[in-house]
């Protein structure tokens, strides 16, 4: 007998918790890690311009 959860029941109830906590559509983070060159952050926030994403950035512990 295998411990592996049924897929089908799985998708169910992961659907149903879904639509309990969450509005759909919704906003989805993304998030890009880059080296710390001002030009590739640059294009980055050049490329997502005026699409209304909110952009922060933060640089590494090591750089």
């Amino acid at each position: 007998m295998s411990d592996a959860p049924n897929s089908e029941e799985f998708y169910k109830k992961l659907k149903i918790q879904l639509a309990d906590t969450a509005l759909w559509p919704t906003a989805y983070l993304y998030k890009f890690i880059v080296p710390t060159d001002i030009e590739k952050i640059n294009l980055i926030e050049k490329i997502f311009d005026n699409l209304g994403a909110v952009i922060t950035t933060k640089q590494s512990k090591n750089g």
